[in-house]
This record gives C-alpha cells, structure tokens and sequence, in this order.
C-alpha cells in the first residue's frame, strides 16, 4: 500500500509539472484539442511542451523550430522568452 501512496504522489507531481508547462506556453486553451487538428505554430509549441516535460533542464534543438518558417521562429523565440521573463521576474 506504500507503493501506491507514492505513485500518487508522483502522478500529482507530473500534472503539477504538465500544468505548469501548458501555463507557460499558453497552451489551456487547446488542452481538448486533437494535436493534428491545431496550427503548425501551435503544434510546435507542444513539442517544446513535451521536450520540457521530459526533463527539466532546456532543450535547445533547432529540430524543435524545423519546418517552420522565419516569422514562426521568431514568435516562438519571443513567446517563451516573454513567458520566461514573467514567470522568473515572479518569483
């Protein structure tokens, strides 16, 4: 019974995690949403999401921005970074 109290932590700590991730990209808003179903914009700020859920430390691949054209890698890059700034400057 241990074992399940601490699975349940867990999983209370990655939705903590996932919450935190979707507030910073923005993301509440297509949380129902099929992925495949969203903007290309949109759809690469999941990746990056789910790059961060993996592991806490930044994953900065340009494979990430991949496809996307100059104006769409720009957004992104000023998008995180704006979420970024806010959400350190809060602490």
């Amino acid at each position: 019974m241990a074992w399940l109290g601490l699975a349940q932590r867990e999983e209370v700590e990655h939705r903590r995690r996932c919450e935190e991730i979707m507030e910073l990209l923005a993301l509440q808003p297509y949380r129902y949403e099929p992925v495949g179903m969203l903007p290309y914009g949109v759809q690469k700020r999941i990746e990056v999401g789910r790059a961060l859920a993996m592991d806490r430390r930044c994953s900065c691949s340009t494979s990430r921005s991949q496809g996307m054209n100059l104006n769409e890698t720009e957004d992104m890059a000023a998008h995180i970074s704006s979420r970024f700034a806010a959400s350190s400057g809060s602490r």
